[in-house]
């Protein structure tokens, strides 16, 4: 496995002992179609959170919203994903995610997390592209990326970059459990397109990516406390 320098503000870990993402896949079965990627291949839905101490709280919901100078793609558009919504085991395995990004990055209650769920699906007629953007930087502190479920897919391999993609630091295929946390300050981030492997069959890529800040609409970036 691919790893990174100590010295590099970039880190994999590996919750897979700790964490079965079989239990996440009837969620992501029923994840919304993007409404905003016309080609029908992305599947999303967000949360929000914030953490204090042992415990995570879920956050109002709301839009997300990106600057035009981070994401041509999307940048500028409010887009109004619905809630992802899990109780129980399920939230208290993501509060373990969470939690564990908070405490990598240092981040306190004050700052919300934003946390998605999203499947890239891909067919024979169809290449699902994980990040449409091309290389890019999100616009916030910090990034983490963790994979749920590759299933019956080639590629979808996660990459870093100081320049651009001109020089790669990182070029990894994260595994179910692995979850990378970057700062979106310091590094550009590329994931290969996926295509199936046996274009007879389903092909997904299930990812959660979580973020800091949480990408509120701007009049909105203030304390937003829980509904």
């Amino acid at each position: 496995m691919n790893t990174l320098p100590t010295f590099l503000p970039a880190k994999l870990f590996d919750f897979s002992a700790h964490l079965s993402t079989d239990i996440f896949k009837d969620s992501f079965r029923h994840l919304t179609q993007d409404p905003y990627l016309e080609e029908g291949f992305r599947y999303k839905e967000i949360a929000r959170y914030r953490v204090l101490g042992t415990e995570v709280f879920r956050q109002s919901h709301g839009p997300l919203f990106q600057s035009s100078k981070h994401n041509p793609t999307h940048g500028d558009i409010i887009r109004d994903y619905p809630a992802f919504d899990v109780l129980g085991t399920l939230q208290k395995e993501i509060g373990k995610i969470v939690s564990a990004f908070v405490a990598h990055c240092g981040l306190t209650y004050e700052d919300e997390i934003l946390f998605q769920a999203q499947r890239i699906r891909t067919d024979s007629m169809m290449t699902g592209l994980p990040a449409i953007e091309g290389w890019h930087q999100d616009g916030t502190d910090y990034i983490g990326i963790m994979c749920v479920n590759r299933h019956n897919i080639a590629g979808g391999r996660s990459q870093l970059s100081f320049d651009k993609g001109e020089t790669k630091v990182l070029d990894h295929e994260l595994q179910p459990g692995e979850l990378l946390i970057l700062d979106d300050r310091t590094y550009w981030h590329y994931a290969t397109a996926v295509q199936p492997i046996d274009p007879t069959k389903e092909a997904y890529r299930d990812i959660f990516i979580i973020t800091s800040p949480s990408c509120r609409q701007p009049e909105k970036q203030q304390f937003a406390m829980s509904a």
